[in-house]
């Protein structure tokens, strides 16, 4: 084999793993807790889970109920990209605007339910004054201080 061929040849095989390698983010649509919970995408059990960590429990919580600490370092790292370009396009669709992924943040993980990942995600530059119901109610599950908006509280992204 000639050097130009065994170049071409590494060129090419270089070209396919990095193709490879770069995964495109998953199609999803985001759902508000309570549009999941009455479409039977996550249970009653899953609401009252998901209600134990919206409700930021103290440190002792966590031990008596046996429950992990989840932080957003723990969202499976393949599946951050698909979250922020589906808040992009969700918020797109309704506000319009242009935002890139570097600008979408997400600063609360509440778990995985049923293969659809609980986050709350914000723009960084966009500062929104959510409309907080002090205490909101779902199928008789207690959330505190709760925005039952994808926007501004807890969503839940499940791949299409």
């Amino acid at each position: 084999m000639k050097k130009s061929q065994i170049i071409l040849l590494i060129g090419l095989s270089l070209i396919l793993e990095v193709s490879v390698s770069c995964e495109q983010p998953i199609e999803g649509h985001f759902y508000s807790v309570e549009e999941a919970y009455n479409l039977g995408y996550i249970s009653k059990e899953n609401l009252y889970d998901l209600s134990f960590y919206y409700n930021h429990p103290s440190k002792e919580d966590y031990e008596t109920y046996n429950k992990p600490i989840l932080t957003v370092e723990d969202i499976d790292k393949t599946i951050v990209p698909s979250l922020k370009n589906t808040y992009i396009e969700e918020y797109c669709e309704r506000y319009g605007g242009n935002p890139s992924p570097d600008d979408v943040r997400i600063i609360r993980y509440y778990g995985k339910y049923n293969n659809l990942y609980a986050v709350r995600m914000i723009l960084s530059y966009i500062c929104v004054d959510p409309i907080f119901q002090p205490i909101y109610y779902i199928d008789g599950v207690q959330f505190n201080k709760f925005a039952n908006t994808v926007e501004t509280g807890v969503a839940l992204w499940k791949a299409n």
